[in-house]
């Protein structure tokens, strides 16, 4: 199966990505890529994608293909909302712009 994990470099992604990949699927990770890679790539299975979920273009390119879309992306570090507010509710909140 080809599953697309949106923030699969972050805490749970990685670790989910990590754990598809054991179990034979292949893996598309589209993330900011804001604190980087926690794991080696290239991998088999395995496309990293730097991207932001609120780019509409980007994201209908990469859903493209995928039997299933996982979304993990989120802007979880507390000081980011305070400092902005508005990307945190895009990033956390508002719906994803597929259509």
């Amino acid at each position: 199966m080809r599953i697309l994990l949106t923030g699969g470099a972050g805490y749970i992604g990685s670790a989910l990505s990590l754990d598809l990949l054991a179990r034979g699927h292949e893996v598309t990770v589209f993330d900011r890529l804001v604190f980087g890679l926690p794991f080696e790539s290239p991998q088999a299975g395995l496309v990293v994608l730097k991207g932001d979920i609120r780019d509409a273009g980007a994201l209908r390119v990469v859903v493209r293909g995928q039997d299933a879309v996982v979304h993990l992306a989120f802007a979880s570090n507390d000081p980011s909302y305070p400092l902005s507010p508005d990307v945190a509710h895009a990033i956390n909140i508002a719906p994803i712009p597929l259509l």
